[in-house]
């Protein structure tokens, strides 16, 4: 079912000799984005936002299971 089991991780980019990290949470249903979050640095603030904007877009009702390595 959708929004049932998600899976999240951060994957370092170089862009112009500078560290960017992208952190998605995707559904594993049908691998739609359901948010992410783009940071200068993997830190704890980069993980809230991208989870403020994956509690914005659950349906009522849902607890997914979010899996990250």
């Amino acid at each position: 079912m959708p929004c049932e089991k998600l899976e999240t991780d951060v994957t370092e980019f170089s862009v112009r000799d500078e560290k960017v990290y992208l952190s998605p949470i995707f559904d594993l249903f049908n691998g739609k984005i359901l948010s992410y979050s783009i940071s200068l640095s993997p830190n704890f603030a980069q993980t809230r936002e991208m989870k403020r904007g994956l509690f914005s877009r659950l349906p009522d009702g849902s607890a997914p299971l979010l899996h990250s390595d």
